[in-house]
């Protein structure tokens, strides 16, 4: 006669715990909470739920996050894949349709009520305004926070792009009522369209315009009171820009033509950052700008398509922390004259330097240059070639910084080496590893953290 043994307690709970593992507790949830769960993903891994189970086949289709459609990444222009990209133009604009036909087919499959933000980056010119029009309306008609709409063009064109329909936005509920964030680049915006943005939309805080063609500025008495951040950049037709009462505006890019900018009433910018031909004329007229020099704590020039060697009548910077320079260099120009600037930047905790490098036929000796330094603590310097001009700079920055704490060396993607072998560009880093260590580790004190890339 066979014996039954009952299981033991200890046995009872093993069982139990393993069918508490493989029940699918997560499908039992309803439906509204499993939606607000894929709203957490981005679209794609939204999208890969389907195959879970029938259930789950439709219930992505009513998620309320962000639709990003993405194609490509901001390394596009690096330096490794321009000669690439450029090459792939031809097929980049094959691939126009069948990108515009996946957007059209996932926007016509939505059912969800409301979506936090919508984006689009891909090379799109205008001969597809249809759609792209329609992407707006949709975006609109959800309700998007967020709006990100990003054609940048791989050939760097002017021509065809995108024109926006200012009749779309101006006067619409979702654009008086939610409209947060707004990034537009490769497409064309008009002065009636930017004013009444930052006229209209009382919860706007960011809002970033670039290669706009139809721009020639705005004039904004009363910009929004939530507006805390604010870029003009490559609108090559730019004339002026003058922004009253922006009273929580942090911070402030411009970089283009020679234009006309007047900021009244903005207590809280301190973030600044000024390109192209317009970042001469501010050299050069700083004294003039109506911002209050102690009122920056953060800077930004972009100097790569400008030489400039005078800072003598540049004023304190009394209250600046945090410095970015992209500068032009060869081994015939130093860069030195910036330690000009950086004397006039008492309480400079952080420095960062980008060279761009172009091919010089001058040759000449190192120079030095003595400039004390007290509060900087952070130095990173990125396009490190090794040569005259950026050793000369990191040599004079490790022996005036007494307390400095780390200094970060990127040899990484030097850019005046467009079209060069992949061979010859690590050979070429490898060179500037050694020359950074051998003359400039023997300078640092043991306790600066020395990181070189």
């Amino acid at each position: 006669m066979e014996k039954y043994l009952r299981p033991t307690s200890k046995l009872r709970k093993c069982n139990m715990n393993r069918n508490s593992l493989s029940a699918d507790r997560i499908s039992e949830l309803p439906d509204d909470i499993l939606v607000t769960i894929l709203s957490q993903l981005t679209m794609k891994e939204a999208a890969c739920t389907t195959i879970l189970s029938h259930r789950w086949k439709k219930l992505w289709t009513h998620t309320t996050g962000t639709l990003d459609f993405f194609e490509g990444s901001n390394v596009l222009w690096s330096i490794n894949l321009f000669v690439e990209m450029k090459l792939r133009h031809p097929q980049r604009v094959q691939e126009r349709s069948p990108f515009v036909k996946w957007v059209n087919r996932i926007l016509e499959s939505h059912n969800g009520a409301t979506i936090d933000g919508f984006r689009v980056h891909f090379d799109l010119d205008s001969s597809y305004k249809s759609d792209i029009d329609s992407w707006i309306k949709f975006a609109l008609q959800k309700g998007a926070r967020r709006f990100e709409l990003d054609l940048e063009r791989i050939s760097r064109s002017s021509e065809d792009i995108y024109p926006f329909p200012a009749q779309s936005l101006i006067g619409h509920p979702t654009i008086n009522n939610s409209l947060a964030h707004l990034q537009l680049n490769y497409v064309d915006v008009t002065r009636e369209l930017l004013e009444y943005l930052l006229s209209n939309c009382p919860f706007l805080e960011f809002v970033s315009v670039r290669c706009s063609q139809s721009l020639v500025g705005a004039k904004v008495v009363a910009a929004s009171p939530k507006l805390k951040y604010l870029e003009i950049s490559d609108c090559d037709n730019m004339e002026f820009l003058e922004i009253s009462s922006a009273i929580n505006l942090g911070s402030l890019k411009y970089a283009g033509p020679l234009a006309s900018l007047c900021f009244r009433n903005v207590p809280n910018l301190a973030d600044v950052s000024f390109g192209g031909k317009y970042c001469l004329d501010i050299v050069e007229k700083f004294q003039e700008q109506i911002i209050p020099p102690s009122q920056i704590e953060k800077l930004k020039f972009d100097m790569r398509h400008i030489v400039y060697e005078r800072f003598d009548t540049f004023p304190e910077l009394k209250n600046l922390k945090q410095l970015e320079l992209v500068v032009l260099a060869w081994d015939g120009f130093g860069v030195l004259p910036y330690a000009t600037l950086l004397a006039k930047c008492p309480m400079l905790y952080r420095l960062c330097v980008q060279f761009e490098w172009f091919e010089g036929p001058i040759k000449r000796k190192m120079e030095e240059k003595e400039c004390r330094l007290a509060c900087l603590k952070l130095v990173e310097m990125s396009g490190f070639r090794g040569s005259r001009s950026d050793m000369e700079l990191a040599t004079f920055l490790v022996t005036n910084a007494p307390y400095l704490e780390k200094i970060t060396i990127d040899t990484r993607y030097p850019t005046h080496l467009s079209g060069t072998p992949m061979q010859a560009l690590q050979k070429e880093r490898v060179t500037a590893k050694e020359r950074a260590r051998q003359y400039l580790s023997p300078k640092l004190s043991p306790e600066v953290e020395f990181l070189i890339l």
